[in-house]
Parts: structure tokens; C-alpha cells; sequence
């Protein structure tokens, strides 16, 4: 009788040669990651807050011709614990066809995003950041809006205002 013969061999460690979250190149054409901005975000002690009684504050944006990423915090300024569900980008404006007041609102693909958390205590505070493919063109009265939302209350969104075009080298927002 002839034994079978037993191969044996074992792969160590395997890494894609593609970064997995790819750095965004800023106006002065130095790479910026989105963990960067997150910690950026973070260390802002008095953003610009928004709405009652979830309040939403953007942060910076960076980004190419193509991909855009903004950095944003929200606030839970309410006595009860909230949970917020993923956010959202829009492209918003009012419609010119048939009905005057008619409001358009189209998605816009986020590629990834990152949040501190999902779950916040009365007074505490999340940072993010959202990462997705600026589209190519709007209409002069559309505005590209970030979405954020509290799981118990969808119908009730915060929406907040950004840069359809990042600021350029030296520019305030």
C-alpha cells in the first residue's frame, strides 16, 4: 500500500495592493483621509449647530472634481436618548413643471461614511464623515442637502446645506 501524500502549506497574511478607504485630494493637492477629518471634526468645541432638538452642524468639505467629503456633527440636545439611522445626500429644489410648489428631491450614492456613534444620550455628540460622488451639474435652485435623521422620527429629517462646489485653496465656507 501507498500512502497518499498530504500537502500542506498555509497563506500568512494577504493585503490588497488598493487602499481600502482612498485618500481625497484637498485644494493644495495633499491627500486628505476621512479619518483626518472625522478627528478635525471632533476637536471643533462651538460648530455652527442647527434645528431643535437634534441639532446638525457641517464641518468642512473637501474634495475632487468627482468626490466630495464633508464632515458634520450632531448634538442630542433632547432629555431621551436618541438613535440615528445612516445619513443621506440629496439634491433638492423646487420643480418647474406642472405644480409651481412642487418639491424635487433626488439621491445622491454615498460611497461610505463614518460616525462615532449611533446612539446618543441626552447632551452627548457624534462626529462623522460622508464620503459620496458629487454629481455633475444642478439646476441653479437646487441645493445639495445632508440628511440626518433620528430612527423614531423619519419623518421628521434634519437638513442641512453644503458646498455644491468645496472651497479652493485659501477660501472660507
Amino acid at each position: 500500500m501507498i500512502e497518499a501524500a498530504r500537502f500542506n502549506f498555509v497563506i500568512g497574511d494577504t493585503k490588497s495592493l488598493t487602499p481600502k478607504n482612498p485618500a481625497i485630494n484637498n485644494a493644495e493637492g495633499k491627500r486628505v483621509g476621512d479619518e483626518q477629518m472625522l478627528l478635525a471634526q471632533q476637536r471643533l468645541d462651538a460648530p455652527n449647530w442647527e434645528g431643535k432638538p437634534m441639532r446638525v452642524a457641517v464641518g468642512r468639505a473637501v474634495g475632487s472634481s468627482e468626490r466630495m467629503t464633508v464632515a458634520f456633527s450632531v448634538l442630542n440636545s433632547s432629555p431621551k436618548t436618541i438613535e440615528l439611522l445612516p445619513p443621506q445626500i440629496q439634491l433638492a429644489g423646487q420643480s418647474k413643471k406642472r405644480h409651481r410648489n412642487a418639491i424635487k428631491a433626488e439621491p445622491v450614492a454615498i460611497s461610505e461614511y463614518q460616525i462615532t456613534s449611533r446612539r446618543l444620550a441626552p447632551g452627548a455628540r457624534a462626529d462623522g464623515v460622508v464620503i459620496f460622488e458629487r454629481p455633475t451639474f444642478k439646476e441653479s435652485q437646487d441645493r445639495l442637502l445632508l440628511q440626518i435623521t433620528q430612527a423614531e422620527e423619519v419623518d421628521r429629517p434634519a437638513l442641512i446645506a453644503i458646498a455644491f462646489v468645496p472651497p479652493a485653496k485659501g477660501e472660507m465656507k
